[in-house]
């Protein structure tokens, strides 16, 4: 008898986590630009070199497909502490019309800062733009999520049960600066803030993204404890992961892992190059075997957020769901 082959690993990838932003959108964070492309890449960029940077339209497309991957994009709003124009939900929206089979599902950003009307933004998100959820960057924005002035934006969102990307740890905005642009990472921390959210509006799924130092065992500790919570590893080459991160990955949490790339900031052909080729039978600084790898790469997001995906109209059969 012949042997059945094994093809989900021929299934795109799902990237949960990246910023749309090509050389038309990324003036939208261009008052981090300067600290954080020093931090990233150890050198100094011109405004041009900035620009240059970013992909057009057309050439970010066409990355995705060359790679068999999927992309969930995001914008940017922090106009209230920058100044920076945000990229529009619009945009957004209309990637994933425009590349359906690309790009599967967006998410809402919204400046919290702006009150009523983040608000009235997440709203049309959802309603109007058919995007999947929401997603904060809380040090960037200058955003305590536990602060009681936040919790018309809470309880709008619990209001349509839809899914929430956060910030986990450090970051790059801010990093060498002068009092780091007044970025503090302290509102990236899980304890007290990701798990005192997470606990009060248990009906949200809650998207820790990236690795998450130097908290990288809190935000194990709260996926484990909540069933609501869960992790992404953008933002770090796989090769840094810290041993915890892969242990858990590889253990506990292995169900409760999704992968994300934080492109363009991060090339998606390295990082599946070395999500493909990392392995370890500890499970300490690469992937036990390839069903737990695959988990990570596209059947995990499946899993958690199929209905979500089913509500904003992505064919799931790409990787093989039955309706």
């Amino acid at each position: 008898m012949e042997e059945k082959k094994d093809t989900t690993r021929n299934y795109p990838a799902i990237d949960t986590h990246f910023h749309a932003w090509t050389k038309e959108t990324c003036k939208s964070y261009k008052s981090y630009g300067g600290p954080l492309f020093s931090y990233l890449y150890h050198k100094t960029f011109s405004d041009q070199d900035f620009i240059d940077f970013h992909p057009t339209e057309e050439e970010m497309v066409s990355k995705y497909r060359e790679n068999n991957c999927v992309g969930m994009p995001v914008g940017w709003d922090a106009e209230t502490v920058t100044g920076d124009p945000p990229v529009p939900n619009e945009f957004i929206a209309d990637l994933c019309k425009t590349y359906p089979d690309i790009f599967i599902a967006g998410w809402v950003c919204v400046d919290p800062n702006k009150g009523y009307k983040a608000v009235k933004e997440i709203e049309k998100g959802i309603e109007k733009l058919n995007l999947i959820g929401v997603k904060f960057q809380q040090a960037g924005q200058f955003f305590n999520m536990t602060d009681s002035k936040y919790a018309i934006l809470w309880e709008c969102i619990n209001s349509y049960g839809v899914p929430v990307q956060f910030h986990s740890g450090y970051t790059g905005l801010g990093t060498g600066a002068p009092g780091a642009q007044g970025v503090r990472i302290e509102y990236n921390r899980p304890f007290p803030y990701m798990e005192e959210i997470a606990g009060k509006y248990p009906n949200i799924k809650f998207f820790a993204l990236h690795v998450g130092d130097p908290w990288v065992e809190e935000l194990n500790a709260i996926a484990r404890h909540m069933e609501n919570v869960y992790r992404e590893c953008s933002g770090m080459w796989p090769r840094y992961w810290p041993e915890g991160m892969w242990y858990e990955l590889n253990r506990r949490l292995k169900e409760k892992y999704v992968w994300g790339t934080d492109y363009p900031l991060f090339p998606i052909d390295g990082l599946l190059k070395e999500m493909r080729e990392l392995e370890d039978p500890k499970g300490e600084k690469g992937f036990r075997n390839d069903e737990i790898r695959q988990n990570v790469l596209w059947r995990n997001a499946i899993n958690i957020l199929k209905d979500d995906f089913k509500r904003v109209g992505v064919d799931l059969s790409r990787w093989g769901v039955e309706d």
